[in-house]
């Protein structure tokens, strides 16, 4: 199904993006190399310069020598960036921006031998239990001018915690591509819920199926970005569900657009609430229950899902615009501006000092185990009181998680299964000797859907 947009829309991957009135030709000219993961047709990276070419293993070369534009095929995972700049006769960069995430498709391995402005954007680390580590392995062999952070916010601090002294930088919306011009205020009263739905994403496919059965005037599908800008911009209702409670690019594709969002809740330590309001700009739902009121509600009444999301767009519009990003951007290359974004810090870390580096493997290892859980929906987590308060602050932002601590098997919870915190599936994380202890406890292990050994 695609929905022509109801409104006109600008898109930041392309070079008309730059015809704005009174916009002077020289801004935006110095020449970029972008070194992007993903293919150009499936999440297209945006333009902050005339001057820009891509690099990437991902898509066939389009490049003609000499050019200020194109695309240049680059190996998967690990290559020399210099090698392609070579064969290819690019033009020497001005800026680099590389983007790397936990799958480690964009590699360039030689980045320290180029000497020009260098922004890495630090990708997915949500969607494995290895990610963090994934991506930090590059980050500490490579050095940048500046690292941003779009969507991966309360991921920050493993790094900082590795390299406090290198520059972070929280930019919202970096990656945005498309945004409406003009509100469109007429929205057809439907429901989408678009994104993967896969077996990777087991939380949104239950919330797929539970969206079917409601009875209620949805579209559930897979769509392009630009197919996806289309019905933000027409439906009266998008709902969001992210894989691991982040804020993910279509939290912020469905305001651009002009769509009221209704999203998964997820912590303050994304940052969302430094650049949007709840219940002022989009809003919250808390498990499937709460999803199905909240949309029947607003279809009940559309003037105030309209008002919420005029509010979110306007406040994109005045801030986080592509016009805006790209003052932002070059005014941080020049050291004019830094003072324009958010504060990349984690208010779970205060100071966010070396020393947080204490127990910092444990910490990153369970973390991306209790993130593998989280990815499959709510559960109630038991745990050992000694790993609490190591691992506390870091799990804060995993919000369909549930902790319970134990002292030992003596005073181990008496449950049965069902019997828990809002009906919660229950997990127990022991170390090795003490599921050995339990060996014969058949009774108490059969009250927990899972167990984790550390």
């Amino acid at each position: 199904m695609i929905i022509t947009p109801s409104a006109p829309f600008v898109d930041s991957h392309q070079l008309n993006s730059f015809d704005k009135a009174g916009s002077s030709n020289n801004a935006f000219s110095d020449q970029i190399i972008y070194c992007a993961h993903a293919r150009l047709n499936y999440m297209s990276p945006p333009l902050y310069s005339r001057r820009q070419i891509f690099c990437g293993p991902r898509d066939e070369t389009d490049y003609v020598p000499g050019s200020q534009t194109g695309f240049v095929k680059t190996a998967f995972g690990e290559y020399l960036l210099s090698n392609y700049i070579n064969e290819h006769k690019l033009p020497e960069p001005k800026v680099l921006v590389v983007h790397v995430d936990e799958f480690g498709t964009n590699l360039p391995q030689d980045i320290n031998d180029f000497d020009c402005k260098k922004v890495m954007i630090l990708g997915d680390t949500h969607q494995s239990t290895q990610g963090i580590n994934k991506v930090l392995n590059f980050f500490q062999n490579s050095r940048f001018d500046y690292y941003f952070a779009d969507c991966k916010k309360n991921h920050l601090h493993f790094f900082y915690e590795t390299a406090p002294d290198r520059s972070f930088i929280f930019f919202p919306c970096f990656r945005n591509r498309f945004e409406a011009t003009v509100f469109n205020n007429n929205k057809q009263h439907y429901v989408s819920l678009i994104g993967q739905l896969k077996a990777t994403h087991p939380y949104r496919l239950n919330m797929a199926e539970i969206l079917r059965e409601s009875g209620l005037p949805a579209l559930i599908s897979e769509a392009s970005q630009e197919q996806s800008a289309g019905v933000y911009n027409n439906f009266l209702i998008n709902v969001n569900v992210s894989l691991n409670n982040e804020l993910n690019m279509r939290f912020l594709e469905v305001i651009s657009a002009g769509g009221f969002l209704l999203t998964d809740r997820i912590s303050t330590f994304t940052g969302y609430d430094d650049i949007f309001k709840e219940n002022e700009d989009f809003i919250f739902y808390d498990n499937p229950k709460d999803l199905i009121e909240k949309i029947r509600y607003y279809l009940k009444h559309p003037q105030k899902a309209i008002k919420i999301a005029r509010s979110g767009w306007l406040k994109y519009m005045s801030n986080w615009s592509i016009a805006n990003r790209r003052q932002k951007f070059w005014g941080l290359l020049n050291d004019s501006a830094t003072a324009s974004f958010p504060n990349f810090m984690d208010e779970r870390f205060p100071s966010m000092v070396k020393a947080s580096t204490d127990n910092f493997e444990f910490r990153k290892l369970f973390y991306g185990l209790l993130q593998e859980l989280n990815k499959e929906g709510y559960f109630k987590v038991y745990i050992p009181r000694f790993i609490h308060p190591i691992i506390s602050r870091d799990v804060e932002d995993l919000c369909r998680l549930v902790f319970i601590c134990y002292d030992s098997i003596e005073n181990l919870p008496t449950i049965s299964p069902g019997e828990s915190f809002q009906d919660l599936p229950n997990i127990l994380v022991g170390q090795e000797h003490f599921f050995q202890s339990l060996a014969n406890e058949n009774q108490v292990l059969k009250a927990f859907k899972n167990l984790i050994r550390i």
